[in-house]
């Protein structure tokens, strides 16, 4: 597994992003917020299985987001395997605002 430096770990929020697929219903994915915009969106970065580093990135309104009290690296951790262990921050979740706010 990759390891991080403490600057790629203080640039970016861990979060779950919530969406609706109309033949699964509501789902959550993690993810991490590269930049508040202006307007109150996030450009968001979005893991993929096996490798970490390749993902998406989308721009998602506020009310989409939800907050996790984790670092960067246990995002790209839990990625790396699969999602395994993800019950792990479910509990982690803060109000829609940033923890910076």
């Amino acid at each position: 597994m990759r390891k991080f430096s403490t600057g790629f770990e203080l640039s970016f929020l861990a979060l779950l992003i919530s969406f609706t697929v109309w033949w699964l219903g509501s789902a959550e994915r993690i993810g991490l917020e590269i930049e508040k915009l202006p307007d109150g969106r996030s450009m968001i970065y979005i893991p993929s299985a096996p490798s970490a580093w390749s993902g998406v990135t989308q721009i998602l309104p506020a009310e989409q987001i939800t907050y996790i009290d984790v670092p960067a690296t246990t995002v790209m951790e839990l990625t790396e395997k699969y999602g395994h262990g993800v019950d792990s921050i479910l509990g982690c979740k803060q109000k829609n605002s940033s923890p910076d706010e």
